[in-house]
């Protein structure tokens, strides 16, 4: 009985598509080009978004967490999260200024510059459920369309 409650129970789900992060504060100093990272984001046919977190963040945490469940993954599926954290180095600082935030975590898309084309925050989501997450990121990401070549 068991093993058939098992197949059941896995019938017409899949599992969440994996979400490509970029740690950019884990990269070595050589490979920290954002503007080659967006580029590549791109090349791939994928929204660059730079990601701005904090380790002592919950509402960070609790978005990272929400990256593993489906309805989160699924509309970020063609999205390469830049994660850059504010309090590693100073690099981290000097993007946190250029791009104006003020807040964590923050979302940024942007064009093949760097330029900034669209920001939200988690204060734009009620609470941090995955359901709020995604509905936010699909009208956030939704909007965006990765130019032609």
């Amino acid at each position: 009985m068991l093993l058939v409650s098992g197949i059941l129970g896995s019938c017409g789900t899949t599992p969440p598509k994996e979400v490509q992060l970029i740690d950019f504060s884990s990269l070595e100093l050589q490979q920290r080009d954002l503007s080659h990272l967006v580029v590549n984001a791109f090349e791939k046919k994928q929204t660059p978004v730079l990601y701005f977190s904090a380790t002592w963040c919950g509402p960070c945490q609790r978005f990272k967490r929400s990256l593993k469940t489906e309805q989160v993954s699924n509309v970020l599926e063609n999205v390469t999260l830049i994660m850059i954290d504010v309090d590693k180095d100073y690099i981290s600082e000097n993007f946190s200024a250029a791009y104006g935030v003020n807040e964590i975590p923050t979302f940024i898309s942007v064009d093949a510059t760097g330029k900034t084309l669209k920001k939200v925050t988690s204060a734009e989501w009620p609470d941090d459920t995955p359901e709020q997450i995604a509905l936010v990121m699909q009208g956030f990401i939704g909007s965006y369309k990765i130019p032609s070549e």
